[in-house]
């Protein structure tokens, strides 16, 4: 079983705590069925391991008030891991979190993530930008 979904399967259950998956799972716009193989990983028929989706990943952050960029990257979706920690901290920014001092550490994190993202994009070759859908958005 790969690591990092194991560690991505650890991390939910701590977050979830004591709420209820059904109800995670209905703020997050999921099924019960798939947050349950977010948090308990197991191979399907071919004996591969399915990485949860960038969309349903980025829903089920928000409904357990956790960081995108934390559990995208757990799953192994760099790019959009890269891309939701810049929008994360320019929203700390915007909201004035940032103490007096930390705006040119927070452009300097923002640029390094957007070299990073592009740095992916090139690697991955087909030029196209990460997925920005949520959950139930249509194709």
């Amino acid at each position: 079983m790969p690591k990092d979904l194991v560690l991505l399967g650890k991390r939910l259950r701590e977050l979830r705590g004591e709420r209820s998956s059904a109800d995670v799972a209905r703020r997050a716009g999921v099924s019960g069925a798939y947050l349950y193989a977010c948090e308990q990983p197991t191979p399907n028929r071919k004996g591969e391991y399915v990485t949860p989706s960038v969309p349903y990943l980025r829903g089920i952050a928000d409904a357990l008030g956790a960081k995108r960029s934390e559990l995208l990257e757990l799953a192994g979706h760099d790019e959009d891991a890269a891309y939701d920690a810049m929008l994360e901290a320019r929203a700390a920014r915007a909201s004035g979190a940032t103490a007096l001092g930390e705006e040119e550490t927070v452009e300097k994190l923002e640029a390094a993530l957007l070299g990073v993202v592009e740095e992916l994009r090139r690697a991955r070759g087909d030029g196209g930008s990460p997925q920005h859908r949520q959950p139930g958005a249509a194709s």
